[in-house]
């Protein structure tokens, strides 16, 4: 099957997530004791996205906010951005769910200090897919250091599908989903964007909105 190359020069975190489960439309029962051969993955996908994007913020910071990010799902339902993310912790990772149809399972399964990989399986039911898919998702997050800013160069690959059903349908909606990837991305820039400001420059602001262990784990995200 002819892999499919998207190419986007902004692409912010967290909407990582997001980005991921439209960008893959799969899900399925993941542990984090699950094997995954990353190379073998990456060889065989069927959609890869290749981005960089610059955050001002520090190094640390951002490896705080990689770390807490059942916190970050957290704050962007504080802010109301949409979509409104229900994000819970599943065993050592997290499970989202996304009203507009997207839902799945994020695990980490290599940290290091300028690098992350995550994993996701998910299910994406939307008006242009005829039937639910189901699959995996890969996002390699590297990030060299810097001072003032932080150079993110993002890679995510999507698995093309376990069923030969799956793999044409991938194939011949892969036009519409580009669009709505591309769209959904845009919008979750400016929304993740603005809560980075806020965390950076305001966290007084944040803190005045939460409460209990939320507001004690966003303490210890910023000081």
């Amino acid at each position: 099957m002819k892999q499919v190359h998207v190419r986007n020069e902004i692409l912010p975190l967290r909407l990582w997530l997001l980005a991921v489960f439209i960008v893959c439309c799969l899900v399925g029962t993941l542990s984090p004791a699950d094997s995954v051969n990353i190379e073998k993955f990456v060889e065989n996908a069927f959609v890869e996205i290749e981005n960089e994007f610059t955050l001002d913020t520090s190094i640390e910071l951002w490896n705080r906010i990689l770390d807490n990010l059942y916190l970050m799902g957290r704050l962007w339902k504080v802010y109301n951005f949409y979509p409104q993310y229900e994000v819970s912790i599943k065993g050592s990772g997290f499970h989202i769910i996304d009203p507009t149809g997207i839902e799945g399972d994020v695990f980490e399964l290599q940290k290091g200090n300028n690098n992350r990989i995550f994993l996701a399986s998910g299910t994406l039911k939307k008006w242009f897919v005829p039937k639910n898919l189901r699959g995996r998702v890969l996002f390699l997050f590297n990030f060299p250091n810097s001072r003032n800013q932080v150079l993110v160069k993002l890679n995510i690959y999507g698995e093309e599908g376990s069923t030969i059903a799956d793999k044409i349908m991938l194939k011949v909606i892969s036009p519409v989903l580009r669009i709505y990837i591309n769209r959904r991305i845009k919008r979750n820039i400016n929304d993740f964007r603005t809560l980075l400001a806020d965390i950076v420059n305001n966290p007084d602001k944040i803190r005045a909105q939460l409460s209990g262990r939320i507001l004690d784990d966003f303490n210890l995200l910023v000081d």
